[in-house]
């Protein structure tokens, strides 16, 4: 990469918008983990008591999931629209391009000295 692009991508004041966005979001994340853990006890205690899952409570952490859901795919740049409150929880997040690898090379102990490996 050139000095000039780096400079270039430094001086964009959208990249230091967002920056400010994403340690914004990953301070909600944060507290909406700690949230998502008071629901799991919650959900239990009433699965343990009665025998079922509370319908309220499922509907609440199905919004929480879906929220937390946008809030990740936002701090990975997976999407560019901020989530709640500048977007509707109930969007549909959608990752554009999604690159799997299937076909891997296996490293074993014999292939650690650099001497050894070859170039394809």
């Amino acid at each position: 990469m050139e000095l000039q692009t780096v400079k270039q991508n430094l001086s964009r004041g959208s990249q230091w918008i967002r920056l400010l966005f994403m340690l914004a979001f990953a301070v909600v994340l944060y507290l909406l983990l700690m949230l998502l853990s008071v629901v799991v006890v919650v959900q239990l205690i009433f699965a343990l008591f009665t025998g079922v899952a509370n319908a309220s409570v499922r509907t609440f952490s199905s919004k929480l999931a879906q929220y937390i859901q946008q809030i990740v795919l936002f701090l990975t740049y997976n999407i560019d629209n901020k989530p709640y409150p500048f977007s509707p929880i109930d969007a549909v997040s959608e990752v554009d391009d999604v690159i799997v690898v299937d076909d891997f090379e296996e490293v074993r102990d014999s292939d650690t000295n650099d001497d050894n490996r070859s170039t394809p």
